[in-house]
């Protein structure tokens, strides 16, 4: 990263601030295979590894389900993240939102053999916040490939309840601190930020 140059703010935050921090804080040692998907198990193996205060403060857990349309089985895989980052082609975060965690039908023409009833059949698939984060960063993208901005409206709103997203589907509510908003083209521009300390807008 140089001081001079300009930097997108989001790939400067992760690129450079935080995995520098990450370098710094995290274990030296090589991490051990994990063999295991239980939702608490995979959480400890990942907290095991990333003990810096932005993954302690940021980070959180996605559930990813597969059903099986034949037998039913339930089939669940757990990862970690740091972000929930989305197109930006709605007008709306809750519009965004309902679209990232909506369940899929995939037909049994994808070739997904069940693990326990070893048929090959269609699923439903879908992923939701198994651990939410203490602090949600979302980030809207914007870009269209690499050539085109995205100039638009998007609401959002004040405090957001996450729950209809969760995988335990109890009352979790944001509230709304800070907002970075990119003004320009896809080359160029500026970033504003806006914060609250209290009930002020800074």
């Amino acid at each position: 990263m140089f001081p001079a140059g300009q930097q997108d703010v989001h790939e400067f935050f992760w690129n450079g601030i935080f995995n520098k921090i990450q370098d710094e804080t995290n274990p030296k040692e090589k991490e051990k295979k994990f063999d295991g998907w239980d939702s608490t198990k995979s959480w400890k193996w990942y907290t095991l590894y990333h003990k810096s205060i932005l993954n302690m403060l940021l980070g959180g857990q996605y559930e990813g389900r597969v059903v099986c349309n034949s037998c039913k089985n339930v089939s669940c895989t757990y990862d970690p993240f740091l972000e929930i980052s989305l197109p930006a082609d709605k007008s709306s975060l809750i519009a965004e939102l309902n679209v990232e965690f909506k369940e899929s039908v995939l037909p049994k023409e994808t070739g997904y053999r069940c693990e326990k009833c070893k048929k090959v059949t269609s699923i439903v698939k879908s992923t939701r916040i198994d651990k939410p984060p203490r602090y949600l960063i979302i980030h809207l993208k914007r870009l269209v490939g690499t050539t085109k901005k995205i100039n638009k409206f998007i609401e959002f709103p004040a405090v957001l309840d996450i729950s209809p997203y969760c995988a335990k589907n109890k009352a979790l509510n944001y509230r709304l601190h800070a907002v970075c908003v990119h003004s320009g083209g896809a080359t160029g521009g500026h970033f504003y930020a806006a914060g609250k300390r209290g009930e002020k807008v800074l």
